[in-house]
């Protein structure tokens, strides 16, 4: 019986252990996509008031750019971040499902924590190059400069956040342009490709078939 109850308490501690190291761990990754946020947050912060942080770092002098260019690259910044602030909101949505209310946060989930709000920040800017392209529909050449600039960073969070979805709809337009399947044609029967290829009946001959159908003789359509 003591065994028993030794065994007993082990296990429990056991999984007061599991479970401490769960939230732990759940907490560190909430953390971790606050920050990330964050630094998003800053970064379109930053873009819209004229003075991009992470841009200069990548082609140089942002401001000998070109009005024009300017505004491509601040609204492919916000599509980006902003895709990386959508896929934060899922996340810590991931967190509080599987810490708080399951208490099964597996290792197998950690990775997609840490890496997955940075992957979602590169699918935002490939839905710009697309939108851009014309493959997906999303118009705001009616807008001012503020609300395109609002639109393509409400984009980006709505990409981040359904990256599922997304990622569906980039396969159609790949499927739709480089699909290999080759479109199957229906050989009609010789009785139906006789009948589709002979000509339309005259008045006479229609209406000496209705004459034969009914058991008489045709009329003369002389």
């Amino acid at each position: 019986m003591a065994e028993s109850n030794d065994s007993g308490s082990n296990g429990s501690d056991q999984s007061g252990v599991s479970w401490m190291s769960s939230g732990w761990t759940g907490f560190f990754l909430a953390a971790l996509c606050v920050f990330y946020a964050l630094i998003a947050i800053q970064e379109v912060a930053l873009t819209w008031s004229g003075k991009p942080r992470l841009v200069p770092w990548l082609i140089g002098d942002y401001s000998s750019l070109e009005q024009n260019q300017q505004a491509l690259i601040a609204q492919a910044t916000f599509t980006s971040f902003g895709a990386v602030i959508g896929a934060t909101l899922i996340s810590l949505k991931g967190l509080h499902r599987y810490v708080s209310e399951k208490g099964d946060l597996r290792p197998s989930y950690i990775g997609s924590y840490v890496i997955g709000p940075w992957g979602a920040g590169v699918l935002g800017f490939s839905v710009f190059a697309l939108v851009q392209g014309g493959l997906l529909a999303f118009s705001t050449s009616d807008s001012a400069a503020d609300q395109r600039e609002a639109a393509y960073l409400a984009l980006g969070i709505l990409a981040g956040f359904g990256w599922r979805s997304v990622g569906a709809k980039i396969e159609e337009v790949i499927e739709t342009l480089f699909s290999t399947k080759k479109s199957v044609r229906t050989t009609p029967s010789s009785g139906a490709s006789s009948d589709s290829e002979s000509p339309p009946p005259t008045d006479g001959d229609s209406r000496s078939g209705e004459a034969e159908i009914a058991g008489r003789k045709p009329p003369d359509t002389e």
